[in-house]
């Protein structure tokens, strides 16, 4: 009975392990562009990578007149890693030490960071929120940003 419940547990486990890899594959396809996501009522339809990028370092806090309020995905996530490196030029490590050095300083903190999975439905429901998310997680309740004048999928777009 021992070795049924073992077998049992083993096949669990191993299971779990095969759903969090496709999972981790899915997010960290780095040939899938990220989108840049507000809730559909928002006014916003574009935004400059310069402004996104001073928006999620903290050095801005609206756009187009608008306060908004920037969501991470959590530290580490490939999906937060990625948009790390590509929006703000930033590895996880430098960007540790950025939001640290602008605690030190009393400085704005970082954006408030939401799990991968409630990232689409956090944007769509908060007023003035702004987010990213991979292309297989569009929703009609989210309106995707241009990016320098681009969408996903367009030549030029700039965060893949």
């Amino acid at each position: 009975m021992s070795t049924n419940r073992l077998l049992t547990r083993r096949t669990f486990l191993q299971a779990e392990a095969g759903v969090a890899s496709t999972l981790i594959l899915r997010e960290a396809n780095a040939a899938e562009p990220l989108l840049i996501v507000v809730a559909k009522t928002s006014v916003l339809t574009a935004v400059s990578l310069q402004d996104l990028q001073r928006l999620y370092r903290g050095d801005i806090n609206t756009l187009q007149g608008q306060r908004m309020f920037p969501l991470n995905h959590l530290p580490r996530s490939e999906l937060r890693e990625h948009f790390d490196q590509r929006v703000l030029g930033m590895n996880a490590e430098e960007t540790a030490r950025y939001w640290i050095d602008r605690r030190i300083r009393g400085q704005s903190g970082a954006p408030k960071s939401v799990p991968a999975r409630l990232m689409a439905a956090v944007v769509a429901k908060l007023p003035n929120s702004i987010g990213y998310i991979s292309a297989g997680s569009a929703d009609a309740a989210l309106t995707v940003l241009r990016v320098n004048g681009k969408l996903p999928g367009e030549p030029g777009y700039p965060i893949f």
